[in-house]
């Protein structure tokens, strides 16, 4: 008798954890969804205000991510050009930082590094443009960030005490 009252009190207690585990799990879920609801919605957004030189992304609708494939497809296709890939990656590292200022709860630093803006050869107007679009998106955060641009080549009207912080390198004035 005595081990059938433990018995209850180990499956009543078991019970009590499996319910606790499947409510975390949803929440766990819910929250992924969110999260990738709002980089996906950022994303096309932001790809949308690019110049159009990838017409995925000046209709860009449906942004599927994977971290496990390092993959990022946009309406269906994930092949583009280089300085397309170089615009995708880019701004899809701006929507995880514009995510994190919006929920709480995601596990992301509110700091981002870019280098490479004038990768894959890009176009002068589309790597303005492209920094335009990342001020103009960080411009609208509510919390503390920092995001550090490295270009060798700013937009005019970005280059400005606001924006730049240290002096100007050239090829005679180098950093190191």
């Amino acid at each position: 008798e005595e081990l059938r009252k433990k018995r209850n009190i180990l499956a009543d207690r078991i019970d009590v954890l499996e319910l606790k585990i499947t409510t975390l799990e949803n929440a766990q879920e819910s929250l992924k969804r969110e999260v990738s609801s709002q980089i996906s919605s950022t994303l096309s957004r932001l790809l949308r205000q690019d110049l159009y030189r990838q017409a995925e992304f000046k209709t860009a609708e449906n942004v599927h991510f994977s971290f496990s494939d390092n993959k990022v497809a946009i309406d269906g296709v994930d092949r583009f050009s280089e300085s397309s890939t170089v615009v995708l990656r880019l701004l899809f590292h701006v929507a995880l930082l514009s995510a994190s200022t919006k929920i709480k709860s995601m596990r992301f630093p509110r700091f981002l590094i870019l280098d490479g803006i004038e990768d894959g050869g890009m176009e002068l107007a589309r790597s303005h443009l492209l920094q335009r679009i990342i001020a103009e998106e960080c411009a609208t955060y509510g919390v503390e960030y920092q995001l550090i641009m490295a270009t060798s080549q700013i937009a005019a009207d970005l280059d400005n005490e606001k924006f730049v912080v240290g002096r100007e390198y050239t090829e005679d004035d180098r950093s190191i």
